[in-house]
């Protein structure tokens, strides 16, 4: 406590004991829990290349009518809570999170065109099965504001993003899987509206570029949800929306939009 303070302290008629429970509060650790279950629709573009040349950019839907929509149940997400600065009314935060999820989009097709993936090519003609993988995982370092007295709250994030996508396809007479994958970085922010101690609105921006050529590779990921919390428990819906572009050498070229509704219940405990 700074000099003026103490003097004010004299000079008042408060108890001091009375100043200090105000503005001094306990340094709480947590650990959390999440799951969310995200409904998008999905459009995605692959490309695998070989030494020599470039592969077909191959549109998954058009070229392999693969699935357009499928459910993502996101695992593993979770979150460890380091308080910084703590008092009755303010908490200021870091936040280490993870986020990991995966799909499969399935599709049969006759092609209206020669695709090459890799080094095979299919003719044209072809009757073709298709299995396209996608896997996500993000880890961020969070700041986080809370202001318990105002109806706001926010905070930062340094973001860390790894994606690898997969096809594979097969005919009678061939089959062939190629890989597509990066570690990109970013960064991202948050706020969030409470009307009420138990309700909330908020949105919340990342966006990510490739470590190497810069914007050889982008994404966002921007959420607008709505939701309440009671004690540890916290349950939100929203909508989400994951465009991605890589264009990642001596590899390929992975492209796919994702969007769509989701819900998600978290659960804090603070020690």
């Amino acid at each position: 406590m700074s000099l003026l303070s103490l003097l004010f302290l004299l000079q008042s008629d408060e108890d001091p004991r009375d100043y200090w429970s105000r503005y001094t509060g306990s340094y709480e650790f947590g650990i959390g829990g999440d799951a969310a279950y995200w409904v998008p629709r999905f459009d995605g573009h692959f490309r695998v290349d070989t030494d020599s040349a470039a592969g077909t950019d191959i549109d998954l839907l058009r070229d392999l009518d693969l699935d357009r929509r499928r459910a993502i149940p996101i695992y593993g997400g979770g979150s460890f809570y380091l308080p910084i600065t703590v008092s009755r009314t303010i908490r200021n935060e870091v936040l280490l999170t993870a986020e990991y999820w995966s799909q499969e989009w399935r599709g049969s097709s006759v092609l209206g065109a020669p695709v090459s993936l890799g080094d095979q090519t299919f003719p044209s003609g072809a009757a073709v099965r298709s299995r396209f993988r996608l896997d996500s995982l993000d880890l961020a370092i969070r700041g986080r504001f809370d202001d318990h007295t105002s109806l706001f709250r926010g905070g930062i994030s340094l973001l860390l993003h790894g994606t690898m996508g997969r096809l594979e396809m097969s005919s009678a007479t061939a089959e062939k899987e190629g890989t597509v994958g990066e570690i990109i970085w970013g960064f991202g922010i948050y706020g969030e509206v409470r009307p009420s101690p138990y309700a909330f609105a908020g949105i919340s921006l990342k966006g990510y570029t490739s470590f190497g050529s810069a914007w050889d590779t982008n994404m966002a990921d921007l959420q607008a949800y709505a939701g309440g919390e009671w004690g540890p428990l916290r349950l939100e819906a929203g909508f989400r929306y994951m465009p991605y572009s890589g264009d990642i050498p001596d590899d390929g070229g992975l492209r796919f939009n994702l969007y769509g509704p989701y819900a998600a219940l978290s659960l804090v405990l603070k020690f």
